[in-house]
């Protein structure tokens, strides 16, 4: 923490001059993975085309990016591992010094000071599927980072996330971030506003909306800062709190969304209908907004996008999940002492099949194992002999690397032999 306080220091000083200071339904596969002909183990380093990853669980963390390019691709695979992870400093000025970087879809985390101090980069997407952000710094002192789109799904902006980023102009907060942390946006003077959604009830001190008075070395308002938001709000609060400028526009990306659970997969493009409201009340889509899909024919991660119409202004673009069609126990049966076999209804398209069994009919996580099998016919052994166990079934398909999970079937029970 002392460091970081330090190195704001130093950032302003580069800002000013010299006389200034990754649902249910998802989870990340874990089943050992090879490549090459080769097994990786925990902690292992590997090396290729100027990058280096450690590997962890079947999946790949970029540690370093050596590269002089102005614009650099992280691939999805590397060995035919899954890229999931962007680590500390990996793509950092001591790290890379390209301007543009895309980032994969096979990503779920990105860590803290992920990117700091790395001066060139202005452009930047940063996956759907990535769920969590938040270690705090991830892109302090980005000075030339103009815009950034944060994915929706995650839920707090982290201790100086953007602190000295000293030309980002705008950023869009999703509606699933509770938290905007300490010296979040810290001299970023030239960002005079943001829309923050209902969801934030918590910021930190300094989170929004300050820079620095480099001849009084103290924090100071950027002038003119306004914030976007409905009355009564956290934000709004804050905002009054502060002194800032509120405005209470009817935007909806202010909006808050229902509807978006869990959807199956049914070979044809999905297209839920959400339950869209504004300040309690209902909107009504076609005169009050728009939607539009992207992504949502493959299991997977799809996008609504939720567009203001007619006294309604703004976007807003929620993701929802895709999930295989389910399974089913069609037989369990026990025919060797302390074991139990269930055969499983065949679902084309997927991965594979967990299957789930307990003494709890309630599956209790205490009580309850798994096994993962492309099999149908799949043998549970180990048990308790004389005792009834509860065995149900759930579908999955990995896509790039990450697994999506369908509903569980009914449960069958059997006393076991």
């Amino acid at each position: 923490m002392i460091k970081k306080i330090v190195s704001s220091l130093v950032a302003v000083s580069l800002v000013f001059g010299t006389a200034a200071v990754l649902p249910e339904g998802v989870q990340t596969a874990q089943s050992a993975m090879t490549a090459s002909a080769k097994t990786y183990k925990n902690g292992e380093i590997i090396s290729k085309d100027g990058a280096d990853y450690v590997y962890n669980n079947g999946k790949l963390r970029l540690i370093a990016v050596r590269s002089d390019k102005k614009e650099v691709t992280i691939p999805e695979k590397v060995n035919g591992l899954y890229v999931d992870t962007i680590g500390t400093g990996a793509l950092g000025s001591y790290s890379t010094g390209s301007s543009v970087i895309h980032l994969p879809d096979s990503l779920t985390t990105i860590e803290g000071a992920a990117f700091d101090y790395n001066g060139n980069i202005s452009s930047i997407k940063i996956p759907a599927t990535v769920t969590s952000m938040d270690g705090g710094y991830t892109f302090f002192q980005c000075r030339n980072l103009k815009t950034i789109v944060l994915p929706d799904g995650i839920k707090t902006i982290g201790e100086q996330s953007f602190t000295a980023c000293g030309n980002l102009t705008s950023v869009s907060i999703p509606n699933t971030v509770t938290k905007i942390d300490k010296w979040a946006f810290y001299i970023c003077e030239k960002l005079k506003s943001v829309v923050v959604p209902d969801s934030v009830k918590e910021f930190g001190d300094l989170a929004l909306g300050y820079t620095l008075d480099s001849k009084k070395m103290a924090a100071k308002k950027v002038k003119g800062f306004t914030i976007i938001t409905t009355k009564g709000s956290a934000a709004d609060k804050y905002a009054k709190k502060n002194g800032f400028k509120v405005r209470y526009d009817k935007n909806v990306a202010l909006a808050q969304v229902k509807g978006l659970g869990a959807k199956t997969y049914t070979g044809k493009a999905v297209k839920p209908a959400p339950t869209v409201k504004f300040n309690g009340k209902t909107l009504k889509k076609g005169t009050d907004y728009t939607l539009s899909y992207k992504n949502n024919k493959k299991v997977g991660l799809a996008s609504v996008i939720i567009k203001g119409k007619g006294k309604y202004s703004g976007t807003l673009t929620k993701v929802f999940r895709i999930v295989p069609k389910k399974s089913a126990v069609s037989k369990v049966t026990s025919v060797k002492a302390g074991s139990l076999t269930a055969k499983l209804k065949k679902v084309s398209g997927v991965t594979g099949y967990e299957l789930a069994y307990s003494i709890s009919k309630k599956f209790t996580k205490k009580t309850t194992k798994t096994i993962s099998s492309a099999k149908l016919t799949q043998t549970a052994a180990k048990l308790t002999s004389g005792r009834t166990y509860y065995v149900k079934v759930r579908t999955y398909k990995t896509v790039k690397g990450i697994r999506y999970n369908s509903k569980y079937s009914a449960a069958k029970k059997i006393k076991v032999k």
